[in-house]
């Protein structure tokens, strides 16, 4: 599931950057994804980190990209302000969902009795990150 987060975070990364000049037309939507756009990156940093530590292997290669609407959709669209956060905040959700299963396997395998670092807590805290980012877009 580290591994599947971290193509996850990935995909997110990539998506916000092609969609942050798309949205900068229109002052909140841009302001917002510029906001957001480190949030990715950090998360796949600190999963990449838990999972070295955990395993000695190189974990599998997992697709985990989000289906993601063309360029030219996204331009003829009359709201491209709008049509970009609800973007946005589908894959927030996708995330989301994610972490729900990392929190999961993290409490079934005892991977929270560290302090910090450890996945229950990865997933605790990128939960939070992306609930108070999809409250902004709310």
């Amino acid at each position: 599931q580290l591994a599947t987060m971290i193509a996850l975070e990935t995909d997110l990364e990539e998506k916000l950057n092609r969609l942050i000049p798309i949205a900068s037309e229109h002052a909140e939507a841009g302001a917002l994804l510029t906001e957001f756009q480190s949030l990715p990156g950090e998360h796949r940093k600190a999963l990449e980190t838990r999972l070295t530590a955990l395993a000695d292997f190189v974990p599998p290669r997992v697709d985990s990209r989000i289906v993601f609407p063309t360029e030219e959709l996204i331009e003829h669209t009359c709201n491209q302000g709008t049509f970009v956060l609800q973007l946005v905040y589908t894959m927030f959700n996708r995330a989301l969902i994610g972490y729900s299963v990392l929190h999961a396997y993290a409490t079934r395998f005892l991977d929270w009795l560290e302090d910090e670092g450890t996945s229950f807590h990865l997933a605790v805290q990128f939960t939070k990150n992306y609930t108070q980012a999809i409250q902004k877009i709310n």
